[in-house]
């Protein structure tokens, strides 16, 4: 999905990449954490794949209903 083009995805900025996050992070403390910014449409966490003992990092991707929100 991505948020700079046509077609009928979300338009650009609605949503918002986070990186860098805790292996272990749950998709309900990233939500948590963006609520305070405005309504939450949908909050995905990407985790690392555990391979050769590396515990790696999370991302996520929050999407929010505007795109002032998205900014904020």
């Amino acid at each position: 999905m991505s948020a700079s083009g046509g077609g009928s995805g979300p338009s650009a900025g609605d949503e918002v990449f986070v990186g860098n996050l805790s292996a272990d992070v749950t998709e309900r403390a990233v939500l948590e954490l963006f609520e305070s910014c405005g309504e939450v449409q949908k909050c995905s966490v990407v985790r690392p794949r555990r391979s050769r003992g590396s515990g790696g990092r999370a991302h996520a991707f929050v999407r929010l209903s505007s795109a002032s929100s998205a900014s904020a």
